[in-house]
């Protein structure tokens, strides 16, 4: 095969070279075939300068909806993003320390998340009974939804979130057993079959009781609006943000736990063949999250409102701080049974809450298209201006020529 037709196979299969190749020559035809045109009718110079003017204009427009729509460029800046400014640590119980000592804006203005950590669900079991939560102090989103009224909105999320159905769980176990042989180990018998149930029925028992506030918020939030209006749950400034709604900010404060290591020292003790073992993990769950600053939040729904709040934010010049606190705690170290699911996250009540600060870092997505339509204009604008005072030369030449040719006898 000839240099040639390796040449020609490296650029038909590269799609790179095919594809900047494909743009130069749309370029050159397109663009080309309007200046070579223009060119042949005005003349070289004056032809450059109208297809350049026209290209510039172009440009100009073409950049402004880059610019206000943030696409267009190959490089188009940084997106806007989460940063990590520091992380506190609540130990138990609620002495002062932790977010009370934070120093970055009024993070320190944030409840204790760390106040009652004692069992729960279900209150038949605990003997738990409703008490307004200590002042500075976060409350459980268990107990707040077992305080709730009485009355449909409750009994549609406790149905949701909250409920433990025996009889559904013992079917399950019944049918799963059903499937394996008789002559297989893992077969279970009827004392077998009652402590599988009720170990499944405890581990369910233990996530509602460690429902956290912002799934709550995403279930029920009527009842935090309920809890605001009470006093039991006062944020001061903070909002609450739902787990359906806190997506990005978890997925970066879990990385800036990977990155700065949070929970690779944490502590704990498991079981393994009867006996108690020291175990480290670093395993942790997110619990709540919490947002506060940023652009004002549209509180008006109506078609005049969301206009008028449209228009109000895209004037606003200045971008107030945007925080965001999201707060993590480490699970119970527990050992993986071979051939068996894997144990559920269960929080370590003995450990601290992490609270990671983060800052919302808007970026520079539109920094180059907005420099590409400016820079487009002001080019536009100076050969446009070229081209005027080329007219208004023209102009006064041909009122000299006529104004002397009327002279003339």
């Amino acid at each position: 095969m000839s240099l040639g037709n390796l040449i020609i196979a490296g650029i038909g299969w590269e799609p790179e070279i095919r594809g900047m190749l494909t743009v130069a020559l749309a370029a050159a035809v397109l663009c080309g075939s309007v200046w070579l045109l223009l060119m042949t009718n005005m003349g070289t110079r004056l032809g450059a300068m109208v297809a350049l003017a026209g290209f510039f204009g172009w440009m100009a427009i073409m950049g402004l909806v880059w610019w206000v729509y943030g696409i267009g460029i190959a490089e188009q800046g940084d997106l806007p993003s989460w940063q990590y400014i520091e992380a506190f640590a609540d130990e138990p119980g609620a002495e002062p320390g932790g977010l009370e000592a934070a120093f970055v804006g009024n993070v320190g203005d944030l409840p204790d998340p760390n106040c009652d950590n004692d069992p729960i669900f279900p209150p038949y079991k605990t003997g738990w009974t409703f008490t307004a939560p200590a002042d500075g102090c976060l409350p459980r989103a268990i107990g707040l939804l077992l305080e709730f009224p009485e009355g449909p909105v409750k009994d549609r999320i406790v149905e949701e979130i909250a409920t433990v159905d025996e009889e559904a769980i013992r079917a399950t176990v019944v049918s799963r057993n059903d499937l394996i042989s008789d002559d297989d180990p893992r077969k279970l018998d009827a004392a077998g079959i009652d402590a599988e149930v009720a170990e499944q029925v405890e581990r369910r028992e233990a996530r509602i009781d460690q429902e956290t506030l912002s799934e709550l918020a995403a279930v029920g939030p009527e009842v935090i609006e309920w809890a605001v209006d009470e006093g039991y749950l006062v944020l001061d400034g903070w909002n609450l943000l739902a787990s359906t709604a806190s997506g990005e900010a978890v997925a970066s404060a879990e990385a800036f736990i990977a990155e700065e290591s949070l929970f690779d020292f944490v502590t704990g003790t498991l079981v393994v063949d009867g006996e108690e073992v020291n175990a480290a993990t670093s395993d942790f769950i997110i619990v709540d999250t919490f947002q506060q600053g940023g652009k004002p939040k549209r509180t008006d729904n109506s078609v005049w409102g969301r206009v008028w709040h449209k228009i109000e934010n895209s004037a606003r010049f200045t971008h107030p701080t945007n925080y965001a606190v999201v707060q993590a705690r480490a699970v119970l170290p527990k050992a993986q049974e071979p051939g068996a699911p894997p144990p559920p996250d269960e929080v370590d009540r003995d450990s601290p809450t992490i609270s990671i600060v983060m800052e919302r870092d808007l970026g520079n997505r539109r920094l180059l298209p907005g420099l590409v339509t400016i820079g487009s204009l002001l080019i536009f604008l100076a050969l446009s201006l070229n081209l005027h005072i080329r007219d208004l030369a023209l102009w006064r030449k041909q009122e000299e020529f006529e104004a002397n040719n009327g002279a003339t006898p």
